[in-house]
């Protein structure tokens, strides 16, 4: 079934807006909280037509209000498979040092996360990390995290990196000065190479199919050959032109850009919009999903956005997580899934109980 378009035209243009300048998948459910986000531009353009015009004519104000509808999900160690096995992976290079990029790092756990695992084993490392929101990127270079940021994480193995700053916890010296830190785009150019680590985790989940390949092409060029490329397991996989190399790990895997072949095919293919995703009914809630299985639950949430049963399961999944505020607003958007006249009243009944106990697990205190 073929989503209706919006009725506003404005959203109409702001979907072809974050579409075309981040490669995003258009997901109306982060449409609330994203003009939350936007308020300050939104009154300062008179409105969304105006922030739309102006977004058009610069494209800094347009990956401004592209980086509204990324999800800054992330915390310290997450995969900690892949990172532990890293310093034993990763080539070296002839000056001692090995630089790596955190590709969509958020508020910066995942960066310092890669700094920590190669001084553990007292290897020296420079770690990149960038984002296209501007304020994660000014908060990962504070380096400061609240204990939800270091949730599975060994206090001695967080100690050893992270001194206590009243209820938070700071970056040592020693962390803060191997990690820097900027706004990037992923749709451009990568902004360093002659890396041996480039990680980029439950990021192109949320890409458009022709994004991600053109991304991953772009990642892989910024390495030297034996270099490694980190994806999450939900992440798409990379296309096979890439030629790169799997490497197994115990409960993760990674890719390795083989030595011997030292050029990247270009994959610069223009961004299309993402396909509607069919309805499919809706079954009775299931219990929330275990920490480690959300990013599964969001890549699904995010591939079928018209889906109830997809978007109740990110609510229950957020939820689990502490996410109050994001799960109310995931719960409004399936109501009004569930408000579409085109439904059969046994799928319309079935989805309303599904959504009846889901805002009883919200509002339980």
């Amino acid at each position: 079934m073929t989503a209706a378009p919006h009725p506003d035209p404005a959203v109409v243009g702001l979907q072809r807006l974050v579409e075309g300048v981040s490669g995003l998948r258009w997901n109306p459910a982060q449409l609330p909280g994203a003009l939350e986000r936007l308020s300050p531009l939104l009154a300062a353009h008179g409105g969304l037509p105006g922030l739309l015009s102006t977004a058009r004519a610069q494209p800094r104000v347009a990956e401004q209000v592209a980086a509204a509808f990324t999800v800054g999900e992330t915390w310290f160690m997450r995969i900690r498979e892949q990172l532990l096995a890293l310093p034993d992976l990763v080539p070296r290079p002839s000056g001692g040092v090995v630089r790596a990029w955190s590709a969509g790092c958020s508020t910066g756990e995942e960066a310092y996360a890669l700094a920590a695992v190669f001084q553990e084993r007292g290897v020296p490392v420079e770690v990149w990390g960038s984002d296209l929101r501007a304020d994660a990127v000014l908060s990962a270079q504070r380096g400061e995290y609240g204990r939800w940021s270091f949730r599975g994480v060994d206090d001695a193995l967080r100690d050893r990196h992270f001194e206590r700053c009243g209820e938070a916890f700071r970056a040592r010296p020693a962390l803060r000065q191997a990690a820097r830190f900027l706004v990037h785009n992923l749709q451009d150019p990568a902004p360093m190479t002659g890396l041996s680590v480039v990680s980029c985790r439950n990021v192109t989940i949320y890409l458009q199919p022709e994004a991600v390949q053109r991304v991953y092409a772009r990642l892989v060029a910024a390495l030297v050959p034996g270099g490694v490329l980190l994806l999450a397991p939900s992440d798409p996989r990379p296309d096979a032109a890439l030629g790169l190399e799997l490497v197994p790990l115990p409960g993760a895997s990674a890719f390795r850009r083989p030595a011997a072949r030292p050029e990247v095919p270009r994959m610069e293919r223009p961004v299309t919009p993402a396909r509607p995703v069919p309805f499919t009914p809706v079954p009775a809630v299931p219990a929330g999903p275990p920490v480690d299985a959300f990013a599964e639950v969001r890549r699904r949430a995010y591939e079928r956005p018209e889906d109830p049963d997809a978007q109740l399961a990110l609510a229950l999944a957020l939820l689990d997580a502490g996410q109050p505020d994001r799960a109310a607003r995931t719960l409004k958007f399936v109501q009004t899934l569930l408000d579409r006249p085109d439904l059969p009243e046994w799928t319309l009944a079935r989805g309303q109980a599904a959504l009846a106990a889901a805002r009883q697990r919200l509002e339980r205190p």
